[in-house]
């Protein structure tokens, strides 16, 4: 069968279609659907049905490593597209206990490619654990990230105001590649002043005499045990009940470390859903749910509310509108 022996309208029979765009892009559908109005364009590029070009694990593969099979039944990133609107499980490998579930097109669209538990968004888990554990020996405010340094705003982890000292965090993950960025907002800020340690997790090297090297761990103890040691030496910082402090094989404030990052995953997710369901403009009209065209207040009075054709939809108007 060639394309000169079909009716470009015809509906009657299914024929199978191929795009150049990948080895899989096969599909079948009626002349009419291509040509007519309406026309449908290769299911696989428009994301419709899936393909090695279209899948999570190809278009995303960070994303699909996160992917948890045995959560998901077994299905693995390969059998997923990457704008699908189903439900996942995903696991993180910084933690046993990262585990989430999430829609791929909330993951895949906003670039939001790394673990929920690490990044909080802009904060780090380690950096919270961090400065919790900096309480225990400072009063500041957690929330407090902004400060102003040579005519620019600078967001940083952690502002102990009262000694004009800020510690900045710097994983690998987010700091590879970054080291002259970092070392000029390090150079801006002690400039206005301020005394400036950064831990660098390792293998980032350190930029300044007041960085601390620290290894790769969940466990923020022997990075909170280096930056108080560092303080304490370096800038002549009494530290009441450190000794005890140092002998100690964990975090001392991971109770309230805790317990702010699910105050803050929960303000996260609330305003993730008000984002992907917005309030609907009060002038427009609706049928039983759905919003229809800002225009509908001028087609609503031609919809036939009466026969059973369209039964049982109704149309209703905000009494505002006016219809002329």
């Amino acid at each position: 069968m060639t394309a000169e022996q079909i009716v470009a309208g015809s509906s009657s029979t299914r024929y199978w279609w191929v795009c150049a765009e990948g080895p899989d892009h096969e599909w079948q559908a009626n002349p009419s659907t291509r040509t007519g109005k309406g026309t449908t364009e290769c299911p696989c590029c428009s994301g419709n049905k899936l393909s090695v070009t279209n899948s999570l694990a190809t278009l995303f593969p960070h994303i699909a490593s996160q992917l948890d099979p045995e959560k998901n039944d077994g299905v693995t990133a390969d059998q997923i597209i990457a704008g699908s609107h189903t439900k996942y499980w995903w696991k993180c490998s910084r933690g046993p206990d990262h585990e989430w579930p999430a829609i791929v097109h909330s993951r895949t669209s906003k670039g939001t490619t790394e673990c929920r538990y690490c990044t909080l968004a802009p904060r780090s888990r380690q950096e919270i654990d961090l400065a919790f554990e900096l309480r225990i020996f400072f009063d500041y405010d957690i929330d407090d990230h902004k400060e102003n340094a040579d005519g620019r705003i600078y967001d940083c982890d952690i502002i102990i105001r009262r000694h004009r000292l800020i510690v900045e965090f710097d994983s690998y993950y987010y700091h590879d590649g970054k080291d002259s960025g970092d070392i000029r907002k390090t150079n801006a800020l002690r400039k206005a002043g301020w005394d400036v340690l950064r831990v660098r997790e390792q293998p980032l090297p350190m930029i300044s005499p007041m960085d601390v090297s620290v290894p790769h761990n969940l466990n923020m103890k022997p990075a909170a045990d280096a930056v108080l040691l560092k303080i304490r030496d370096t800038l002549n910082t009494k530290l009441d009940g450190f000794d005890d402090y140092l002998n100690e094989p964990a975090c001392q404030n991971a109770r309230a470390s805790t317990a702010f990052v699910r105050r803050l995953l929960r303000s996260i997710k609330k305003a993730e859903s008000a984002e992907s369901h917005p309030r609907v403009p009060p002038d427009q009209a609706k049928i039983d749910g759905p919003v229809l065209h800002p225009l509908a207040a001028t087609v609503a009075p031609r919809y036939d509310s009466e026969s059973h054709r369209n039964a049982p939809l109704k149309i209703s108007l905000p009494r505002s509108t006016e219809v002329t």
